[in-house]
């Protein structure tokens, strides 16, 4: 029998490393870092096919996520589905995320934003753009650090 006429389940156990409690997909793998498996005619990740498998149906507007933040495991104890929500603040509150200065995207720094924060005048006609000018960043992203769309770690506790 090929590997092609195996269960699903019997295949990816062919690619698998096992390390502490995870699965751990040994096989093919995306640019992004999960792996890649043939399922229902499609290119797919392992835990994507052993959510399916083991759990059921992945809710409308949900992904799979981790419990143990490892892209390649597949062990269904691990799995759980959740909303991009979910996933943030998952990745948030385990410090996955780099926030302020430590994203590389970061167009400001914390210095430079509670600048922008202490000078904002209010609401009146061409305080975007004369903070825009003084700071060299665009207006739209003065509005997201004044409004707290960006930045949010840097507002006061409430």
């Amino acid at each position: 029998m090929t590997k092609k006429g195996l269960p699903i389940i019997e295949r990816l156990k062919l690619h698998t490393r096992y390390e502490d409690e995870c699965w751990i997909w040994t096989g093919g793998q995306r640019g992004d870092g999960y792996g890649s498996v043939g399922f229902e005619g499609k290119n797919v990740a392992p835990h994507i096919v052993s959510y399916k498998h083991f759990k059921g149906a992945i809710p409308e507007g949900h992904l799979v996520l981790h419990t143990c933040d490892r892209r390649l495991c597949w062990n269904p104890d691990h799995l759980f589905a959740g909303t991009h929500r979910d996933n943030t603040q998952d990745a948030l509150s385990k410090g996955r995320m780099a926030i302020g200065e430590a994203n590389g995207k970061a167009l400001a720094t914390e210095e430079l934003v509670r600048a922008i924060r202490a000078e904002y005048q209010g609401p009146r006609y061409g305080e975007l753009r004369r903070l825009s000018r003084k700071h060299g960043l665009a207006p739209t992203t003065i509005k997201k650090i004044v409004l707290g769309i960006t930045w949010k770690h840097l507002l006061p506790s409430t």
